[in-house]
């Protein structure tokens, strides 16, 4: 007789939850710039990387819907830049995408942590799997789309996390009950209280053994991938003892 899983569904969190970001962002813009340096070398006489960095901060001030739009929002600043060094609307417009277009690949360019790619092809077999991320890795270009059965952006959704915005969207996707979702992710705010004030179960991956400072817990924590299974089914089994 199949098992009766009280948890339908599983979303996960991207970056730094199933791979480590940050470094492959900074290689990424680093990258960038060496590209900018050969295409708009007029851009890149006078801005360096942190200025251009400064640059898009500044416009999210400006204009803070772009905060859900991190694509639009980096094109969008270098064509502003492009056009303070001397480009026209024209050539502002095409290099600003070519240059987005560039860092978006090698952004993509991550390594799944050890263990990912094994959890994910066991928990599909009896899970609904879904990704629900504020930034714009691309599964598929990782690689990783094998495992999810949809994959949303604060981009798409219009809202980033901790929004109940884009969670009720995970949660129509996964076609099931809040209570029958686990969200998983390492972020204490946008991914854990974001996911447990809207109603889902949560486990906090935290590989950097922080303690948890807020007064809301996760309901599960993971302290390596490869736990994950087990954190899963300690859910399982305290909503079996529940009832």
């Amino acid at each position: 007789m199949p098992v009766k899983r009280r948890i339908k569904a599983i979303t996960f969190d991207l970056d730094n939850t199933l791979w480590n970001t940050n470094d492959v962002i900074l290689a990424a813009e680093n990258a960038l710039y060496s590209w900018l340096k050969e295409h708009a070398t007029r851009l890149t006489d006078r801005f360096n990387p942190n200025d251009l960095r400064a640059q898009r901060l500044a416009l999210i001030k400006r204009k803070p819907d772009l905060s859900h739009q991190i694509s639009q929002l980096r094109i969008e600043s270098l064509k502003l830049s492009l056009i303070e060094v001397g480009y026209n609307k024209s050539e502002s417009g095409k290099l600003s995408t070519l240059a987005f277009d560039f860092f978006y690949a090698e952004r993509q360019k991550v390594k799944p942590f050890p263990q990912v790619e094994k959890t994910l092809a066991t928990l599909k077999k009896h899970y609904h799997i879904g990704s629900v991320t504020n930034g714009n890795a691309n599964l598929t270009m990782v690689g990783l789309d094998k495992y999810f059965d949809f994959s949303l952006s604060a981009e798409q959704v219009g809202a980033n996390k901790p929004s109940s915005k884009i969670f009720g969207a995970a949660l129509h996707s996964a076609n099931c009950e809040k209570h029958e979702l686990i969200h998983v992710g390492d972020h204490p705010i946008d991914d854990i209280i974001g996911a447990k004030d809207f109603g889902f179960h949560t486990i906090w991956v935290n590989y950097a053994m922080n303690e948890w400072d807020l007064e809301e817990k996760p309901t599960q924590e993971v302290k390596q991938f490869n736990d994950l299974i087990s954190a899963i089914t300690t859910i399982e089994t305290n909503l079996d003892n529940a009832y």
